[in-house]
């Protein structure tokens, strides 16, 4: 039996967890199981999109691409109204993970509409994107710099349901959500991007912040 539990499921996993358990106290007045209904709902209203990676590893005597785009990648708004959501220049972020006659590249793609289709198809919006973007030829091989190039391998991953959106209100939900589980499941917290950040740094931050709030209240208690 735990003291304490920090989830970090994604908050629709979270909420099958919650649906498939049952809260004997809650607050005083309030029924057990619409408190636990009520968290269900708001983890539910938290929505995902899935993105589909397309990752390249490039032989060449040295990265491809003009030197005036390095840079660990790029991102496109959707405004553009581009096939992809942006690209990760692998090689250029962490150059010592390889050697410099290998060139690493990741292109995402976000649109359901491409998502749906075949390893091939998505392939050929990646392929076409570097060559947009980077001046990367898949047909002829060439760079726009003069630089020959060949496909070493080439992998595809559809990541489902792996970027929570914070839509209008999404502040206010989760801070609901937290009060009622500070109140009638004290010995839950939950943790991860689904709640107040999507990015590593974010992660880190409130990881953090929660650890030292928790051993605060241990120390407390002991003293």
């Amino acid at each position: 039996r735990a003291d304490h539990v920090i989830s970090t499921l994604p908050a629709y996993a979270m909420a099958e967890v919650l649906k498939s358990s049952v809260l004997n106290t809650t607050e005083h007045g309030v029924d057990p199981s619409q408190t636990m209904q009520q968290c269900v709902g708001l983890l539910e209203a938290i929505p995902f999109s899935s993105v589909a990676v397309v990752g390249f590893g490039l032989n060449a005597e040295r990265c491809p691409w003009p030197s005036k785009y390095d840079g660990f990648g790029y991102l496109i708004p959707p405004s553009e109204g581009a096939d992809i959501l942006g690209t990760l220049m692998e090689s250029r972020t962490f150059p010592d993970a390889q050697p410099e006659s290998l060139t690493r590249v990741t292109v995402m793609i976000g649109k359901e509409e491409h998502i749906q289709q075949s390893r091939e198809h998505l392939v050929t919006i990646a392929q076409n994107s570097l060559d947009q973007y980077l001046g990367l030829c898949f047909k002829t091989g060439q760079s726009a710099v003069g630089i020959s190039f060949s496909a070493l391998w080439i992998e595809v991953v559809v990541q489902r349901n792996c970027i929570p959106q914070f839509t209008l209100g999404h502040k206010k939900r989760v801070n609901t959500l937290k009060h009622i589980l500070s109140t009638s499941m004290p010995q839950l917290t939950v943790a991860g991007q689904s709640y107040d950040g999507v990015g590593i740094n974010d992660v880190i931050r409130v990881s953090k912040e929660i650890v030292n709030s928790l051993k605060q209240k241990r120390d407390a208690s002991i003293h």
